[in-house]
């Protein structure tokens, strides 16, 4: 049982729909055996092994269907359920032989792939296969659920937030800081603390002294308090209330650092001396009663619970120990704050003294019936329990709690209110708010089922209208999908929207930078969500992202896929160009409201069938595709180009309608025609744009202003204006954009040569080499060709002598071809060599520093300096024979 892979996907992927934790593992003998033909003694063991699975495997022993590699991915999901996370996915997908990929959901990735390790080990030892430290496993698990853990509150916050459609993730892996939602109507919280609520009104909650004062001021019934600093101070201070009276530390919470009901000088004296390491103490009034709490949204009380401090009742034969022992064997108590509703009593001098209070202990017998309490506090953190009473409380409370929250300025609070009966007026019993809370936890309103859903009520008021989420375009396909992307965000803002676009050459929030680092995955879409100004996102999602990592969001509004070409196909287990396009697709099986797609391309046409989105928008140059007129399915809307020559129109189809948008004329992406591939590009930024509500003004004052300039490309189709020969700049590694691009380049009026800086991917077919060359040798005659900037495997000089192969058998003339060890160096000696009225083509890797390396270049021309070619020469002239690497490079 041999791991030999492991993953993690953070969204829909190719495996599932969902996030998942994989291992791969090679089961062997046991890949395709059946638990029930299991022998009984190892089937026992492990049930003796793993009691969390203890369900599945009395489920699993009789239905002679469940293999072992099955039974694993469900033991990784119990085990995780143990630890209070709510997976409800286990799977397990078919390798070569005996390998099986086995799946499991999680909450938190790191406690996802601890739970396939220990079900893999706990199992392995029961089957005997191989030495296994399974105490070891056990170790680690352990310590990861307690490290990544969330607390209570916030586990019922996501789990709502999850129904609702809300989505969340955390701001960093061991952070309790929840992001919910995306850009601008992202809410950050923790447990219950929102970003919404400033760092006074927080402050003044923490601080009992403080909070009881401002109450008091305002009208609220609080019990009288005095501040102290000493033990006889706060004897005085009890004298001067009346005995019985409370004496907690001001600024600590959930019922740790209180002393109830204190009824002389010398206990006092001891609470203060028990409690002065807290800092500031307070000596209260004690206000007889039972202890209540009221949760307010936005100063509205939503549910009233009566807290139940924790008890057992007698029964005349158990101990008081054994009956704690009951208690605590509830399954719904855990042992500490991360339990799912309540926590187990502990048995600590806190217990010895309120039994000591009733003339108790541990191992006395209470009569049949008595009530013996085991805390004063009612807090469920302290192993309270509670009982709904909203329908039944007075107005006079609900008003107290309101009007106290509103003094404090809390979002989300926690009254807590003691009265002897909560359906009298307040005034009659006397009662009257002890505390006030700016973190509350809900458990008191969720242990009993009938209480109103106050988790619900939050979410209502973080997201009063919607999901929390900003309108989300995600853009793939094999070519052209990084100058789409660019192209949708320009429209976006010329629609007077905040636009976050992530990309393969850079995340920008409208004309900001944040990185130029390529972020066409998970990485750049969170930059964008976290943002707190992005009305839109724009995603490229490229391959790599999706195939590693999965989508980096469950849904998304509009989902494109421009093209599925052989680029990348033989690579990464990528067996076949079917194998590519079902990656893509998962773009538009996200979807919600819009599917665009090429209509000439039969691999996206397949795709339909398996969008969600309400419609499709289907794309084609030619106006006569089918797809794109008569053959369009009623509902769907197509792109297309109306008329020829200057007036030739980008037009939307809809119905029976045609709304022109712009002129193909206008657009300087374009070219006049000339760089078709960017006409293709608008269409589907047309398209996304629609999807996403722009309107036609807006998608034609977007258009227009996408230049082939760096500001607008950054290097995808990129001119550089101001040497005596022009410059091209773009990212074509792959047969397809490489035609593209010298068709633009052949319909370039160029009086002297064409010079083209070329390269291939280092983890390419040798096929992809021979039809990159056979591409660039269409349109160019002199050649400096380069290593890739990653070989991902191939030898150093490898990747550039087939490519430079390619170009001889393309027919292009070896004396033509220079190889250099690098970009850089291939870069700067094309620059080296051009002369006045040359067209220079650079495929870069990096367009952007190519960009910068032509504008070092102009500069030092103009300054009169003539640019040294890299080594001082201009390269080593191709003749059949491999370049020796520089010495010292790593590339």
């Amino acid at each position: 049982m041999k791991v030999f892979a492991r993953n993690t996907y953070g969204g829909p992927n190719y495996l599932a729909p969902r996030a998942l934790a994989m291992i791969a593992v090679d089961f062997g003998d046991f890949a395709g055996r059946v638990v029930a033909g299991l022998p009984r003694p190892m089937v026992d063991r492990l049930r003796a092994m793993a009691p969390e699975a203890a369900g599945t495997l009395d489920a699993v022993r009789g239905d002679g269907e469940t293999t072992v590699p099955q039974l694993l991915a469900r033991m990784a999901r119990d085990l995780q359920r143990a630890g209070h996370d709510e997976v409800d996915y286990a799977g397990v997908i078919a390798g070569p032989g005996a390998v099986r990929y086995v799946l499991v959901g999680f909450v938190v990735a790191e406690v996802g792939h601890a739970s396939l390790d220990l079900a893999r080990a706990l199992l392995a030892d029961a089957l005997g296969v191989g030495a296994v430290d399974t105490a070891s496993a056990r170790r680690t698990f352990a310590r990861l659920v307690e490290r990544f853990q969330l607390v209570h509150t916030t586990r019922f916050l996501l789990r709502a937030a999850n129904r609702r459609g809300i989505p969340w993730h955390r701001l960093a892996p061991f952070s309790p800081v929840i992001q919910l939602g995306h850009g601008r109507h992202q809410q950050r919280l923790t447990s219950t603390i929102t970003s919404r609520l400033a760092l006074a009104p927080r402050r003044i909650a923490g601080d009992k002294a403080m909070a009881h004062d401002l109450m008091r001021r305002a009208g609220v019934p609080v019990p009288d308090q005095i501040r102290v600093g000493s033990a006889a101070a706060a004897v005085q201070a009890a004298r001067s209330l009346g005995y019985p009276v409370v004496v907690k530390a001001a600024q600590v919470d959930k019922g740790q650092g209180v002393t109830l009901d204190v009824r002389d000088d010398a206990a006092v004296t001891d609470a203060y001396g028990r409690l002065a390491h807290h800092g500031s103490i307070v000596v209260e009034r004690l206000i007889p009663g039972d202890d209540h709490r009221l949760f307010v949204v936005d100063c509205r009380v939503v549910a009233v619970a009566r807290r139940l401090s924790a008890r057992v009742v007698g029964d005349g034969a158990a101990t008081i120990r054994e009956l704690v022992d009951r208690l605590n064997a509830d399954p719904r108590r855990g042992a500490n704050e991360t339990s799912p509703l309540l926590v187990r009593v502990a048995l600590d001098e806190e217990t010895a003294r309120v039994l000591a209070d009733q003339g108790l202990d541990l191992d006395d017998v209470p009569i049949s019936g008595r009530v013996v309490l085991l805390r004063h506090t009612a807090n469920v953190s302290m192993g309270a329990t509670a009982e709904d009473v909203t329908p039944i409380t007075h107005p006079d409370y609900v008003a107290a709690a309101e009007t106290a929250a509103r003094v404090v300025g809390l979002d989300f609070a926690g009254v807590d209110l003691l009265t002897t009966d909560i359906t009298r007026p307040l005034a009659e019993t006397k009662g009257g708010i002890c505390e006030i809370n700016a973190n509350p936890g809900v458990r008191p309103h969720v242990v009993d089922p009938a209480s109103p859903d106050v988790v619900g009520a939050m979410l209502a008021s973080l997201f009063p209208r919607d999901d929390g989420r900003v309108p989300v375009a995600a853009i793939t396909g094999s070519n052209g999908k990084t100058t789409t992307a660019r192209m949708v965000a320009r429209i976006m803002r010329a629609a007077g929207l905040v636009t976050g676009l992530a990309s393969t050459s850079s995340v920008e929030i409208d004309d900001r930078i944040l990185t130029v680092e390529d972020s066409a995955g998970p990485t750049g879409a969170r930059m964008v969500f976290e943002d707190p100004t992005v009305e839109v996102a724009v995603l490229e999602t490229a391959r790599g992202g999706i195939w590693h990592n999965g989508l980096a969001f469950d849904r998304c509004t509009v989902g494109a896929v421009l093209n599925v070409g052989d680029d990348h196909v033989g690579t990464e287990g990528i067996r076949d160009r079917p194998m590519l396009a079902r990656i893509k697709r998962l773009v538009v099986e996200a979807a919600t409201e819009l599917a665009v797609l090429n209509a000439t391309d039969p691999a996206c046409i397949a795709m339909r069938p398996h969008s969600p989105a309400r419609a499709a928008c289907w794309i084609a140059l030619d106006p006569a595709c089918p797809l794109v007129g008569e053959r369009r399915p009623a509902g769907d809307l197509a792109v297309t180009v109306a008329g020829t020559g200057p007036g030739a129109v980008i037009v939307v189809r809809i119905g029976l309608a045609t709304i022109p948008v712009v002129r193909v004329a206008d657009l300087p992406s374009v070219d006049a025609g000339r760089a078709r591939h960017n006409l293709e590009n608008a269409l589907f930024a047309t398209g996304i744009a629609w999807g996403l509500g722009a309107h036609v003004q807006a998608i034609a004052d977007g258009l227009m202003g996408y230049a082939l300039s760096f500001a607008s490309s950054r290097g995808r189709t990129t001119r550089y204006h101001g040497l005596p020969f022009a410059v091209l700049i773009d990212f074509a590694h792959n047969p397809e954009a490489m035609e593209a691009i010298s068709r633009y380049a052949a319909a370039l009026d160029v009086a002297g040569r064409r010079l083209c800086v070329l390269h291939g991917p280092g983890n390419r077919p040798e096929a992809h080499y021979r039809a990159l060359a056979r591409a660039a040798a269409s349109a160019f005659d002199r050649f400096f060709v380069c290593d890739p900037e990653e070989r991902r495997g191939r030898a150093p000089g490898e990747a550039a002598r087939l490519v430079a192969d390619g170009l001889v058998a393309a027919g292009i003339d070896p004396t033509s071809i220079s190889v250099l060890p690098d970009e850089v160096d291939a870069v700067k000696a094309a620059l080296a060599a051009a002369r006045p009225g040359d067209l220079l083509a650079a495929m870069a890797f990096y367009p952007a520093r190519a960009f910068e390396i032509v504008r070092a270049f102009d500069v030092a021309a103009s300054d009169g300096r003539a640019p040294a070619a890299p080594g001082g020469a201009a390269g080593t002239t191709w003749a059949g024979i491999r370049p020796s690497p520089t010495p010292g490079r790593s590339r």
